[in-house]
């Protein structure tokens, strides 16, 4: 699943004086802050990833080829979900149906005439029978603290973005310095945990 980002995160999710004030860094010594931007930013695109949050406004695309799929990066703004076929002259879809909360799965209208039937082992339903067709649909939304069907950024993730910059602060040159698990297990509880690639 490729997700691309139509528009980004407009500043600082944590503003920069409280994460040098986290880092005990004196608030005059200014010498380094282009380097602590980048390394915010760096932290915050790592969590999002692993988490599978967006920490900020963004407006994203994804593409898929199933007619059942699960929006990635919440919470998703499900007032802003547009969908539309992947050809020469795109085609909008307004016939789908969307489940869940912060992350949405979305039933395109072809498949309300299909036929399931569930595994012995309890597993995902499978299609037995249907009325659709396969393609290939480009989806575009909001998603993101900070909106208003969203709310603010919570408190706990603040405190797992402080600690995953911290973690990468410490780490400076390291090509193994990776994910913070202490950053990780503050952020899961807000997670869906669908791993991006």
């Amino acid at each position: 699943m490729e997700v691309k980002v139509i528009t980004d995160i407009v500043g600082d999710v944590v503003p920069l004086q409280v994460v040098k004030n986290y880092l005990r860094i004196d608030e005059d010594y200014t010498h380094d802050d282009v380097n602590l931007g980048i390394l915010m930013a760096s932290a915050r695109q790592k969590l999002e990833k692993f988490t599978n949050l967006s920490f900020g406004k963004k407006t994203l695309q994804v593409q898929f080829d199933q007619p059942i799929f699960e929006l990635p990066y919440g919470p998703v703004d499900k007032s802003s979900i547009q969908i539309e076929t992947v050809e020469t002259t795109p085609e909008a879809i307004t016939d789908f149906k969307i489940t869940g909360l912060n992350f949405p799965t979305i039933y395109l209208d072809n498949f309300v005439n299909a036929e399931f039937f569930y595994p012995i082992n309890q597993g995902i339903p499978q299609i037995w029978s249907g009325n659709f067709g396969c393609g290939l649909w480009n989806v575009t939304y909001n998603a993101g603290y900070g909106q208003t069907t969203t709310g603010g950024f919570p408190i706990e993730l603040t405190h797992a973005l402080l600690l995953q910059i911290d973690h990468d602060f410490k780490h400076l040159g390291r090509a193994d310095a990776g994910i913070s698990q202490v950053a990780l297990e503050k952020a899961f509880p807000f997670s869906r945990n669908l791993t991006i690639q």
